[in-house]
């Protein structure tokens, strides 16, 4: 290897080093920040570039979330960056929150909050409470316990993403290290074949975050469901296409066996996140050669859909502590996948929102199964 070259890889290597390990590469960002990337390798200049950009964004990210929770609620967030989306829609509502709880101590009873999901029902209780009886002394109290509250989430959104950003730069910091240490022994294809594996350790850092802001707006409810009569054996086929290289990558079948005249009334969007997340699921928990099945059954004016698969299972039978968010669990797939933890609590808030309802039937080494309810279609 040309000394040039592995100047560039070790440079990259502590880049990433830095990135898995909580703190900012600032010389690296300074050195590449607005110069032309040019090593006279392709594949190198695409690894800087790729690199560059994941440290700047983390930067960008780290900064806002920083300030944002040292209470800086006017901080200017970055453009362009999923990294803080979540933490955007988050910093807005705070504002407007810390906005009405002025009015509020002002004597204003008039406020009305959308914050959040119980925490908007327990403010506004507060509020009516407020303006019955006039006791502001207990209102206060009331609302420094549940900014307190608010505080832990946010809390948790930050753990959840160190976790999960942790998972996703250790693979790039693996695949950085083979190139670093035998970039001479792998042609152009195979170096490229690397660079790919890091981009797409970055794309599943990006899917994180639009899991954890399409959560964020179903709890805000800034998610609005448009309910229409559906053909569910159509949607569930067209959606399980876009699955099927996942499960092929594990070689599990995919089973549609609803019938092919159930019509329900649902968001199609709505329906397509359940479906996608217990899928995915059971095809992570799913050893190669199982399968996953769906089927479908009426009983009054409710279709129930069930999410079948042969794999690992867990201790207990029926845990439907699954879908809280204070019961997220993060369990490793049978091919080591990792996930946000977060799909089992959106499932559980869309399948609710649509009148329905969800729960888990799991058994350590026979599979699971997930029950959803969703309303029949409307004539």
């Amino acid at each position: 290897m040309e000394a040039e070259e592995e100047k560039y890889l070790q440079e990259i290597t502590l880049a990433h080093v830095m990135l898995v390990s909580g703190r900012i590469p600032d010389d690296f960002i300074s050195k590449y920040t607005d110069n032309d990337i040019n090593t006279g390798s392709e594949v190198l200049d695409a690894l800087l570039f790729s690199t560059l950009q994941l440290a700047i964004k983390y930067k960008e990210g780290t900064d806002f979330i920083s300030a944002l929770s040292a209470g800086k609620l006017q901080q200017l967030a970055p453009r362009n960056n999923l990294l803080i989306s979540p933490f955007k829609a988050l910093q807005s509502n705070l504002v407007h929150l810390v906005w009405q709880t002025h009015q509020i101590a002002k004597g204003d009873f008039s406020q009305k909050v959308n914050f959040m999901g119980d925490f908007s029902d327990s403010y506004n209780s507060m509020i009516q409470s407020l303006r019955d009886k006039n006791e502001l002394e207990l209102a206060l109290q009331k609302s420094e316990k549940m900014l307190k509250e608010l505080n832990a989430t946010k809390d948790r959104f930050l753990s959840m993403i160190s976790h999960d950003l942790k998972g996703s730069f250790n693979a790039i910091l693996g695949f950085s290290e083979l190139l670093s240490e035998d970039f001479d022994k792998f042609d152009d294809e195979k170096k490229l074949i690397f660079v790919n594996n890091i981009k797409n350790a970055a794309g599943s850092t990006v899917i994180l975050f639009e899991e954890l802001l399409e959560w964020s707006n179903s709890q805000m409810g800034t998610k609005t469901l448009y309910p229409e009569n559906l053909n569910l054996r159509m949607i569930v086929s067209d959606y399980l296409g876009t699955l099927m290289p996942l499960s092929m990558r594990k070689n599990i079948s995919l089973l549609n066996e609803i019938p092919a005249d159930i019509i329900v009334y649902a968001d199609k969007n709505a329906l397509n996140t359940i479906v996608r997340n217990l899928v995915s699921n059971a095809i992570k928990f799913t050893f190669s050669g199982g399968f996953v099945k769906l089927d479908a059954s009426l009983s009054d004016s409710f279709v129930f859909i069930r999410v079948i698969d042969n794999g690992i299972g867990f201790d207990n039978e029926v845990n439907d502590q699954a879908f809280n968010l204070d019961q997220i669990a993060r369990t490793s797939g049978t091919a080591d996948e990792k996930g946000t933890g977060l799909g089992l609590t959106l499932c559980k808030e869309f399948v609710e929102r649509m009148g329905g309802k969800i729960h888990a039937e799991r058994k350590k080494g026979y599979g699971s199964t997930f029950t959803f309810s969703v309303p029949l279609g409307k004539e």
